[in-house]
């Protein structure tokens, strides 16, 4: 929960406002605007999901590449111990 500085000095104050403001349920000012947290979260997760096929295809480019280097480094080996 995030909270304006205005209602952070009333909840350390210990004034009633503060209090109501912690209530569940109460619809004031904090909770009616989505915070910019919230937004930022939102856009990078929505960017995460539209990136994702792109990641995936350099995923598997990566891992293919990785085998085959593997793979030429097991011939190398077998090479050279029979050899």
């Amino acid at each position: 929960m995030i909270f304006r500085p205005e209602h952070l000095e009333k909840i350390l104050a210990n004034e009633t406002e503060a209090a109501r403001i912690l209530e569940p349920g109460y619809v004031g000012l904090v909770r009616r605007y989505p915070s910019r947290w919230q937004e930022e979260n939102r856009a990078a997760l929505a960017s995460t999901t539209r990136d994702r096929p792109r990641h995936r295809a350099v995923l598997e480019s990566l891992v293919s590449h990785h085998e085959a280097e593997a793979e030429r480094y097991r011939d190398r080996l077998t090479k050279e111990g029979t050899a």
